[in-house]
C-alpha cells in the first residue's frame, strides 16, 4: 500500500524525489521473456529500456520478479514477465500472472465511489456521517469529513489502521475494528485543510460502497469494473485467488517464501491484478468510457487541492481523486498530460502511468517492496513517447552546484527539531558556512541525513531543493520536484511547549510487548511487536512510543504535527492491576509483565480474548516447539528476529534475554521446551600454586571455576603427578605420602586448572605441634639474609640448590639472589623452598636491602638483645615500620603471611621515597579473594598490584596465606629488579 512500512523503512531523503527520479536504463538482458505481444512497429528501444531496467531490479535483488504492460489506443503495444513466479514449482512469470498492486487499488475505490456517483446515490461533498452513521470519533470535527476528502487525502484522519491487515488471510472484523479504532482517535487538521495521504480514508469509502450497495465491496467491484473491462486477471488479493490464476510469490533475501500476501484493506490497497489488466483500467479514463459517465470521468481527472494550495510557493502535491498525481505537465507537449498512483505492500511495488488525451498507459508491477517501480515505469514511458514520436529526446542540463551564500538571520528561526511521519530530525543552520544539516533523532543519538547549501532562498542538495515556509503560524521543511513542478511539504516544526506535561507512569527506555497480534499477520510487521517508548531530553513534553507524541494528560498523548501521514495516539489505560497502552489500534503491555519460561517443559493457551502470548528467556537454551495448525511462534534477541515458524522449523538455541512470543486461535495451545544449554568452562584457578605438606598430613585445595554456573563446574577430576609422594581425592583432599614433589590438576569441562606444586616434608624430628593438618617446620640454623651487599653484586661460586628443580616459577629467583650473596639456603645444597619464611627473616631482609636505619631504643617484649634480628627490627619498631601483633610483641619466630609480606615492603618503601603514585583499589576487584584482604592492607597491595609488583596466582591473592620461602625470594626479586630500574 505504499505506506504500510515501519518507520526503520522511512528512508531519506525524501521518498517523493525518489518515487519520482528518472531511470536512464539501457542495454539488452538475457532474461527469458514470456507473451510478448508484437503491434505493427516493433518499438524495439522501448522494449529494451523494459528488459534492461527490469533486469537490474532482478540483478539487484529489489525484484524477485515483475511485469510490464504498454497499452495504446486499446491495443497492446507489449506484455511481458520477467523471473519465476514458483521457484519450487519452476513456473516462468507470463503476462497472466497476478500480483498484488497495492494502493494503486484506490483509484478503484475512487472510481467505484463515482459509479454511485452517476447513479444519483452518493455525492462527493456529502458528509460522510450521512452514509455511515456508525462512524464517530472523539473531535467534533469529524462531522465535517466529505466523500471528496475520502479520496482527496484532505480528511484530516490520521492515518493508517494497519494491525493484522496485512498477511496470509482476509480480516473479517476489518470494519469494526477501524471503527472502534476511530471511535478513540482525533484529527490532525480541520478537515480540507491539509492534503496529506492517508489509508484509512479509502476503507470509508470501501464501507460506503458496500452500505449503499448491500453488496460486498469485492462483489461490486467484479459486476462494474473487473468483467465491463474484460479484467480477467484481476482479483482480491495473490492469497485469495480463484482457481486458474497464478500468482508471483514473494521471497526473502535469504530465499525463504513467505505465506501468498492477502491485504485486507481492500479499498486502500487489496487488490491484485496483471499490468496488462492495469492498463485496461486506465484505458477508461479516456473519452468513451465504458463505465463512467463522461462528468464522473472528468471530475476523477481535475486535480483536487486542499487549503493549502496558493500558500507555498507553488503548487502543492497534485492529488486527483484516488490519483498520487493528476494533470501533471512533465513534457514538452503541454497536451501530454499525466497521471500517475504508485503502489506499495509488504510483497510488492507497482506504478500505473495515464496520458488520457493520448489512450496511452504503462504499468510496471514487481514481487519485491523496494523495487523503483514508479522509476522503471517512467523510464519505459518516456522511451515509448520518444519512439513514438510524441517528444523529442533533450540533452541533459548540467548544472553547476550552486556557491553557498550567507544564510539571511530571519530563516534561523526554522533551526530546531521536526518531524517527518514518526521519524524525528534536527535541523542545524550554519550561517556562516551556508549550510543545512538534517539529523535524524533517535533518543539522545543523532546521526546526519542530508547536508545541502543555501543560495538564494534555496537549500541545494544534488539535484535536490528544499526551503523553509509558515502557514498559518506552522513552519514547514518544504521539498520541490522540477521534474513535476510540485511542492511537497517534508517535515513540519515541534513547538516548544510552554508548560510541559508528563504521563502518569516513567516512560523512558521502558519495553512494551504488543497483545493484539494475529497468527497470520504478515512479518512486515514484526518490528512493532516490540516497542521501546522514550523521551528526549531538549524536547519536554513530547514521548516517543514508535514515533513522537505530544503529552497532553497523564494517560493521553496525542499527534505532534498536522501535516504528516501515519499518525498515531497514545492512551495508558488500566488493566488488571497494570498500566498498558494503547496505540491507534494496537494493544502493548509493559514487558515486565510476561512469564517467565521454565526449564523442562512449558505449556500455555491462547486465552478466549484470542490475545497473543509472552515469555521471558533468562537462560542460555535450546528451545523445541509444538505449534498447533494455525499457531505461529516467534522469537525475539537484541538484534531482531531469530525465528519465525511461519518460515521455519525445528529446534533453536536462543540467547539469554530472549523473548518468545505465541500467537493462535482462543484455545490453541502450544509447549515449548527448554534445555539448558551448556555453558562452557572458561578458566579454573586454584586456591594454592604451590604449598608444602609433611609425611602423613592433608591439605584440602579448592578449585574456583569461571563461570560458577557452568555446566561442568562440579565435575572436577583430580589427579596427582606422582601419587607415591602425594596421593588426592575426588574433593581435592590432598595426603603426604613420601618426601618428594608432585603436582596436583584439577580439570572441568576439559579445561585444565594451573597447577598446585606439593612439596611432601619429611616427618618433625621433635614431633612438633600441628597446626590446620600441617607441622611447624624447625628454626633454620641461621637467617637467610647475610650482611647487606650491592645488588650488582654476585657471589662467585654461589651454591645451586637441588631441591628447587620443581619450582620452576621461583627457580630463576633464588638462583639470582644466592648468586648476588642476598639469600642463603639451610645447607650449601638445600633452600627449602616450601618452609614458611620467619617474620624476623623477612624483616631482616627488607630493612638491609631497602637501607634504612634509626637509632634502636628499646625494642619489642619478645625480641632479645642477643638474637641476630635484634637490630633491623629495632629499627622497623623506631621507624613505625612494625608495630608486631599486639603493640608489645612481634612474635619473631612465628611464619608472616602473604599480606603482612607486602604490607611491610609497602611501608618501607613509602618511608624511603619509592612509592610515587597509590593505586586504586579497584585493581583488588580482579582477584576471586579480593574479600578476603585486611583492610589495612587494601591500599599497600592496590599499590604493588599496580606497580606490577604482586600478581596473585591465577585469579587469586591469598591474603592471608603463609609465605613460604619460595615465595618470599619471588617477591624479594621483583623489588630487586624494580629498583634497578
Amino acid at each position: 500500500m505504499n505506506v504500510m512500512q515501519n518507520k526503520i523503512h522511512r528512508l531519506l531523503p525524501m521518498i517523493l524525489c525518489l518515487i519520482m527520479a528518472l531511470a536512464i536504463v539501457t542495454g539488452m538482458g538475457n532474461f527469458a521473456l514470456a507473451g510478448e505481444i508484437p503491434g505493427e512497429k516493433t518499438f524495439d528501444n522501448t522494449k529494451n529500456t523494459a528488459r534492461a531496467a527490469i533486469e537490474e531490479a532482478i540483478t539487484a535483488g529489489t525484484a524477485n520478479s515483475a511485469t510490464v504492460a504498454i497499452m495504446d489506443g486499446g491495443e497492446l503495444i507489449y506484455a511481458a514477465g520477467f523471473g519465476m513466479a514458483d521457484r519450487e514449482k519452476n513456473i516462468a512469470v507470463n503476462k497472466d500472472t497476478v500480483f498484488n498492486i497495492g494502493s494503486v487499488s484506490k483509484v478503484f475505490a475512487a472510481t467505484s465511489i463515482m459509479l454511485l456517483a452517476d447513479e444519483g446515490k452518493v455525492a462527493l461533498d456529502n458528509p460522510v456521517t450521512g452514509y455511515l452513521p456508525e462512524f464517530t470519533m472523539a473531535d467534533e470535527r469529524y462531522k465535517d469529513i466529505t466523500v471528496r476528502m475520502l479520496l482527496n487525502h484532505s480528511s484530516g484522519l490520521p492515518g493508517s489502521t494497519i494491525w493484522n491487515n496485512f498477511g496470509s488471510e482476509y480480516n473479517q472484523n476489518i470494519y469494526e475494528e477501524l471503527l472502534a479504532s476511530l471511535t478513540r482517535s482525533t484529527l490532525k487538521h480541520r478537515p480540507g485543510e491539509l492534503a496529506t495521504y492517508c489509508n484509512d480514508g479509502f476503507t470509508l469509502a470501501e464501507m460506503i460502497v458496500a452500505k449503499v450497495t448491500g453488496q460486498s465491496y469485492g462483489d461490486f467491484l467484479t459486476e462494474r469494473i473487473f468483467e465491463p473491462l474484460a479484467m480477467n486477471h484481476t482479483g482480491l488479493g495473490v492469497g485469495r485467488l480463484p482457481q486458474g490464476m497464478t500468482p508471483a510469490r514473494f521471497y526473502r533475501p535469504d530465499g525463504k517464501s513467505e505465506p501468498l500476501e492477502i491485504v485486507s484493506l481492500l479499498g486502500s490497497g487489496g487488490i491484485s491484478s496483471t499490468a496488462e489488466d492495469l492498463c485496461r483500467f486506465a484505458a477508461s479514463f479516456s473519452s468513451g468510457s465504458a463505465i463512467l459517465s463522461a462528468q464522473s470521468r472528468m471530475e476523477m481527472l481535475k486535480r483536487q487541492p486542499s487549503d493549502l494550495q496558493g500558500k507555498l510557493a507553488g503548487d502543492s502535491f497534485p492529488f486527483g481523486l484516488g490519483w498520487d498525481f493528476a494533470d501533471l505537465k512533465v513534457f514538452s507537449d503541454e497536451n501530454l498530460c499525466l497521471y500517475g498512483k504508485t503502489g506499495g505492500t509488504g510483497h510488492y511495488a507497482s506504478m500505473l502511468y495515464t496520458i488520457p488525451s493520448q489512450r496511452i498507459s504503462v504499468a510496471v508491477i514487481a514481487s519485491g517492496a523496494q523495487c523503483d517501480s514508479p522509476g522503471i515505469a517512467l523510464s519505459i514511458l518516456s522511451a515509448y513517447l520518444e519512439e513514438k514520436g510524441l517528444i523529442t529526446a533533450e540533452e541533459k542540463e548540467i548544472k553547476e552546484p550552486v556557491e553557498a551564500q550567507t544564510i539571511p538571520s530571519g530563516l534561523m528561526a526554522y533551526e530546531g527539531y521536526y518531524d517527518s511521519g514518526g521519524i524525528t530530525l534536527r535541523i542545524v543552520l550554519d550561517d556562516e558556512k551556508g549550510m543545512l544539516i538534517l539529523y535524524q533523532v533517535d533518543d539522545s543519538n543523532q546521526s546526519a541525513l542530508l547536508s545541502a547549501d543555501y543560495n538564494d532562498g534555496f537549500f541545494y542538495a544534488g539535484k535536490n531543493k528544499y526551503y523553509f515556509t509558515t502557514v498559518d503560524g506552522t513552519r514547514y521543511f518544504v521539498a520541490y520536484s522540477p521534474i513535476f513542478d510540485f511542492h511537497n511539504v517534508q517535515a513540519e516544526k515541534l513547538q516548544a511547549i510552554a508548560d510541559p506535561q508528563e504521563l502518569s507512569i516513567p516512560m523512558d527506555g521502558k519495553v512494551w510487548l504488543r497483545r493484539n497480534v494475529k497468527a497470520t499477520e504478515a512479518a512486515m510487521f514484526l518490528p512493532n511487536h516490540i516497542v521501546s517508548s522514550s523521551q528526549i531530553p531538549a524536547l519536554p513534553g513530547y514521548v516517543d512510543f514508535d514515533g513522537l507524541k505530544i503529552v497532553k494528560s497523564p494517560d493521553y498523548a496525542g499527534m505532534p504535527v498536522k501535516s504528516m501521514r501515519d499518525l498515531t495516539e497514545l492512551i495508558l489505560v488500566e488493566q488488571n492491576g497494570a498500566t498498558w497502552a494503547w496505540l491507534s489500534g494496537a494493544d502493548y503491555m509493559p514487558a515486565e509483565l510476561a512469564q517467565p519460561l521454565d526449564t523442562g517443559a512449558n505449556t500455555l493457551a491462547i486465552g478466549s480474548a484470542g490475545r497473543n502470548e509472552w515469555l521471558t528467556v533468562g537462560f542460555d537454551t535450546t528451545l523445541c516447539f509444538e505449534v498447533p495448525a494455525k499457531g505461529r511462534v516467534i522469537v525475539f534477541g537484541e538484534e531482531g528476529v531469530l525465528y519465525d515458524s511461519m518460515v521455519e522449523s525445528g529446534d533453536i538455541s536462543v540467547p539469554a534475554g530472549s523473548l518468545i512470543e505465541f500467537a493462535g486461535d482462543p484455545g490453541d495451545p502450544f509447549q515449548v521446551t527448554a534445555s539448558a544449554a551448556e555453558i562452557p568452562v572458561v578458566s579454573i584457578s586454584l586456591n594454592k600454586a604451590h604449598t608444602s605438606v609433611r609425611v602423613g598430613d592433608y591439605e584440602t585445595l579448592t578449585a574456583v571455576v569461571d563461570p560458577i554456573d557452568a555446566t561442568n563446574a562440579n565435575k572436577l577430576t583430580w589427579k596427582s603427578s606422582n601419587e607415591s609422594v602425594a596421593a588426592v581425592d575426588s574433593s581435592g583432599k590432598v595426603h603426604a605420602i613420601a618426601p618428594g614433589m608432585a603436582e596436583i590438576t584439577a580439570e572441568a569441562g576439559g579445561i585444565r586448572s594451573a597447577a598446585c606444586a606439593v612439596t611432601v616434608l619429611g616427618s618433625s624430628s621433635s614431633g612438633g605441634s600441628h597446626s590446620k593438618g600441617k607441622t611447624t617446620p624447625p628454626e633454620a640454623p641461621e637467617p637467610i639474609v647475610p650482611e647487606p651487599v650491592s645488588p650488582d653484586t654476585v657471589t662467585p661460586g654461589a651454591a645451586m640448590f637441588t631441591d628447587i628443580a620443581d619450582y620452576s616459577w621461583a627457580g630463576e629467583a633464588i638462583t639470582a639472589l644466592a648468586e648476588k650473596g642476598l639469600i642463603k639456603g639451610v645447607s650449601d645444597t638445600s633452600f627449602a623452598p616450601a618452609n614458611e619464611i620467619k617474620r624476623a627473616d623477612y624483616m631482616l631482609i627488607m630493612v638491609r636491602l631497602l637501607g634504612v636505619t634509626a637509632d634502636v631504643a628499646g625494642n619489642f617484649a619478645d625480641v632479645a638483645e642477643n638474637k641476630y634480628y635484634y637490630k633491623e627490627i629495632g629499627i622497623a619498631r623506631a621507624l613505625g615500620l612494625a608495630s608486631g601483633v599486639d603493640g608489645a610483641n612481634f612474635q619473631p619466630e612465628a611464619s608472616i603471611t602473604r599480606q603482612d609480606m607486602f604490607v611491610l615492603a609497602y611501608r618501607i618503601m613509602q618511608r624511603q621515597g619509592l612509592i610515587k603514585t597509590e593505586g586504586d583499589p579497584g585493581v583488588l576487584n580482579q582477584f576471586s579473594d579480593n574479600a578476603e584482604i585486611s583492610q589495612y592492607a587494601r591500599q599497600a597491595l592496590a599499590t604493588l598490584v599496580s606497580m606490577d609488583l604482586v600478581k596473585g596466582s591465577g585469579n587469586m591473592v591469598n591474603p592471608n596465606g603463609n609465605a613460604t620461602r619460595a615465595e618470599a625470594a619471588v617477591f624479594i626479586y621483583g623489588l630487586l629488579s624494580f629498583f634497578s630500574r
